[in-house]
C-alpha cells in the first residue's frame, strides 16, 4: 500500500473539497502521511500539477511531505491557462462580453487569447485578461505556441528539463493537432522535453 498520501484538489474557493478532505485526513489514524494541497486551479492544469508532483517524487530521494507541499505551490505558480473563443456569442451569453464588444468582434471576427489567472494579493480571487485580439483560429493558435515558447525559456533558464502541457478543444481537433505540433517545437527549441499529459475534446459541463 502507499506509505503517503496526496489529495490534491481543485482551487479551495470553487467548492468545498478542500475543506471535506482536510477534515477527513485530520481524523485518519495515519494523519501525519497525508498531504491535502490547494492546486489554485481547476482541470487540466490541475493534472499537470499531479504530473509533476509525480515526476518530483520520482527524481528526489527522500521525500518529505513538506517539500512536496512546496512543489505543489511552486508548480501552480508555474502553471499558465490559455484561451481560444472562435465564437463570442457565449462570452456575451454569460456576461463575460458586454453587446456593443460582441458586435464589433463579430464583426472583426475576432478570435480573442484569453489568460487565466490569480489576481496577487487576493484569496480566490481570478481574472481573465484578453492578451491577444488575432481574427483566424490560425494566427490565435500560433499566439499561444508563441506564449508557451516564451513560458519556456523562463521555464529552461531556472532549470527545469520537462514540460507539462495538456490541449482541449470544443470540437476542432485540427486546430488542437496544429496547436500540440508548435507547442512541442516551442519547448524543444528551448532544450526542454514535453510531457503531453492531455490532449482531447473538452467535456461538456450543464449546471446553473
Amino acid at each position: 500500500g502507499a506509505s503517503r498520501i496526496l489529495v490534491l484538489t481543485c482551487v479551495k474557493e470553487l467548492n468545498s473539497v478542500f475543506n471535506s478532505a482536510t477534515q477527513a485526513a485530520a481524523t485518519h489514524q495515519r494523519s501525519a502521511d497525508i498531504l491535502v494541497a490547494d492546486s489554485h486551479t481547476a482541470g487540466p492544469a490541475q493534472a499537470l500539477i499531479a504530473a509533476g508532483v509525480k515526476r518530483y517524487f520520482e527524481n528526489v530521494a527522500d521525500v518529505k511531505l513538506n517539500d512536496v507541499a512546496e512543489a505543489v505551490e511552486r508548480l501552480s505558480r508555474h502553471g499558465k491557462v490559455y484561451v481560444v473563443a472562435d465564437d463570442l456569442k457565449f462570452l456575451a451569453s454569460g456576461g463575460r462580453v458586454g453587446a456593443a464588444k460582441l458586435l464589433v468582434g463579430s464583426i472583426l471576427k475576432m478570435k480573442p487569447l484569453i489568460s487565466i489567472r490569480k489576481v496577487p494579493g487576493t484569496e480566490g480571487t481570478y481574472a481573465a485578461d484578453v492578451i491577444a485580439k488575432p481574427r483566424t483560429m490560425r494566427t490565435a493558435v500560433s499566439e499561444v505556441a508563441n506564449y508557451v515558447s516564451e513560458n519556456s525559456n523562463a521555464f529552461a533558464a531556472e532549470g527545469c528539463g520537462t514540460v507539462d502541457i495538456a490541449i482541449v478543444h470544443a470540437d476542432n481537433a485540427a486546430m488542437a493537432s496544429s496547436l500540440e505540433e508548435q507547442v512541442i517545437a516551442a519547448a524543444k527549441r528551448h532544450g526542454l522535453s514535453v510531457n503531453l499529459s492531455y490532449s482531447g475534446c473538452m467535456t461538456p459541463i450543464l449546471g446553473r
